[in-house]
């Protein structure tokens, strides 16, 4: 099944220490490459976060988001009575009214303050691996999903691309002999046509018949197609850049096809055939 480079996922976690909020999403990109975000509290935990990000995760560049606050309640009580003696202290050293030492006063000065985590960071590690894990399994539901609808418009568009590949097929059986056919008949506008005449158009079919051979190429294409639907239902993960593999090798094939071709109807299918191959280069572009 494909995956979508292109998700998002959230997860909320509370522990003894506080509320953490962990936010994952990604766009296309043809390596990996991680931005991480946190306070800088935390930055000893990158590397780990990195780690986790990497063995579940094959392309794109994925951003995170780490937040953390505290849970108030008896943390934040516990600070504001500390903060409350210490202020009351400095007022009767400074000969100043303890009464303006009211409750918005402390919660402004407190707001500001960071929690102290210090001899914490195992639990702060263990709280962040839970969380992060938690986001990353709904960053992971999003990009299957989101391959899903990829899958279904790659069937769509391969399907196109056989039904246009049978018609250059039809288009091409006979050339040789409508073209011999013109030959002749050009010949037979100025004079009756002699064995020398015909010899030398029988060379002439044939090296147009083998100029203009596309055999090979549809056969090439066609296996290429029947790999690409084949990757749509691989189990492997990471197989956007065989994807941009198979569609570089498609174009190479149509425009050798379209190159040797001088029938009109033969082109225009070609033309077609370049315009949905694009579709199918653009949808693979978002394939991880």
């Amino acid at each position: 099944m494909i995956r979508s480079m292109t998700a998002y996922g959230r997860a909320v976690s509370s522990s003894p220490l506080g509320k953490w909020v962990v936010e994952i999403h990604s766009v296309n990109k043809k390596g990996l490459d991680f931005h991480v975000f946190m306070s800088k509290d935390f930055l000893q935990f990158d590397l780990e976060v990195r780690k986790w990000l990497s063995a579940a995760v094959q392309r794109g560049q994925v951003t995170v988001k780490v937040f953390f606050g505290s849970e108030g309640g008896n943390s934040n009580l516990k600070r504001l009575l500390s903060l409350k003696k210490e202020m009351e202290q400095v007022a009767l050293g400074l000969k100043l009214p303890i009464e303006q030492i009211t409750l918005p006063f402390l919660y402004e000065e407190v707001k500001g303050q960071p929690t102290d985590l210090t001899g914490q960071e195992g639990q702060i590690l263990e709280d962040l691996k839970g969380v992060v894990h938690e986001a990353l399994a709904a960053f992971l539901r999003m990009r299957e999903l989101e391959g899903k609808s990829l899958a279904l418009a790659f069937e769509m568009h391969l399907d196109v691309l056989e039904t246009l590949t049978k018609e250059v097929e039809t288009g091409s059986l006979g050339m040789e002999e409508r073209y011999r056919k013109k030959i002749l008949d050009k010949l037979q506008e100025f004079k009756e046509i002699s064995i020398d005449d015909r010899d030398r158009t029988l060379r002439e079919v044939f090296f147009y018949a083998e100029k203009t051979d596309v055999t090979e190429e549809i056969v090439r294409l066609r296996s290429h197609i029947g790999q690409f639907r084949a990757l749509l239902k691989a189990d492997e993960k990471g197989v956007g850049r065989t994807m941009d593999f198979l569609v570089q090798e498609m174009g190479r094939e149509i425009n050798t096809i379209s190159s040797k071709s001088d029938d009109v109807a033969v082109s225009t299918c070609a033309l077609k055939m370049k315009s949905e191959l694009e579709k199918i280069r653009e949808q693979a572009q978002n394939v991880e």
